[in-house]
C-alpha cells in the first residue's frame, strides 16, 4: 500500500507539476486573449470610424468622377475646336496663295501696261519738246521777268501795308499775289521742261 500511495503521490506531484505548466498555458492564452479582445475592439472603433467616413469619400468619389468627365468633355471640345481652326487656317492660307499669285499676275500686267505708258509719255514728251519753238521759250522768259517785276512790286505794297497796318490792301492783295504767284509757278513748270 505504501508503494501504492509512493505511486499516487508522484502521480499527484505530476498532476500539479502539469496543472502548474497548464496554469501558466492558461494565463498566457488568458493575455493573448485580452489582447486579441484589445485588438478586436480598436479594429471595431476603426471599422465605425470608417463607416462613418464612407459617405464622405464616396461624396469625394463621385465629385472627383465628376470633374474627370468635365475635364474629359472639355479636351474634346477643345480638340475638336483645334481640329476647326486648322481647317479654317488651311482654307485661308489657300486664299492666301490664291490671291497672292492672282496679284503677281496683275503685278505683272500692271508693270507691262506701266512701261508701255513710260514709253508712251516718253514719245509725247520728245514731240512736244520739238514743237516749242525758241521764239515760245524767249516770249515766256518775257512773261516771267514782267510777272517778277510785278511781284516784287506787290511785295514791296504788302511791306508798305503792313508797316502801315492797313487791312483794306490785304483784301484786293491777297488774291493778286496769289494769281500772281500761280502765274510764275506755271512759267517756271514750262520753261524747267
Amino acid at each position: 500500500m505504501e508503494e501504492k500511495l509512493q505511486e499516487m503521490l508522484r502521480e499527484l506531484e505530476a498532476l500539479l507539476s502539469r496543472k502548474a505548466e497548464m496554469e501558466v498555458k492558461v494565463g498566457s492564452l488568458e493575455a493573448a486573449l485580452s489582447a486579441a479582445i484589445a485588438r478586436n475592439s480598436e479594429l471595431e472603433s476603426e471599422v465605425d470610424e470608417m463607416k462613418m467616413e464612407m459617405p464622405a469619400a464616396r461624396k469625394e468619389v463621385e465629385r472627383l468622377q465628376a470633374e474627370v468627365a468635365e475635364a474629359v468633355e472639355k479636351h474634346s471640345a477643345a480638340v475638336a475646336e483645334a481640329a476647326r481652326l486648322r481647317s479654317e487656317i488651311d482654307k485661308v492660307v489657300k486664299a492666301n496663295e490664291a490671291a497672292a499669285a492672282a496679284h503677281d499676275t496683275d503685278k505683272r500686267r500692271l508693270e507691262a501696261e506701266l512701261e508701255a505708258l513710260k514709253g508712251e509719255v516718253g514719245r509725247i514728251q520728245a514731240e512736244k519738246d520739238a514743237s516749242l519753238d525758241m521764239a515760245e521759250v524767249e516770249g515766256k522768259g518775257f512773261k516771267i521777268s514782267d510777272l517778277n517785276g510785278e511781284l516784287e512790286q506787290l511785295q514791296l505794297a504788302v511791306a508798305e501795308a503792313q508797316r502801315r497796318g492797313k487791312n483794306e490792301v490785304w483784301r484786293w492783295l491777297g488774291p493778286a499775289t496769289t494769281t500772281v504767284l500761280a502765274a510764275a509757278s506755271f512759267v517756271y513748270a514750262a520753261r524747267s521742261r
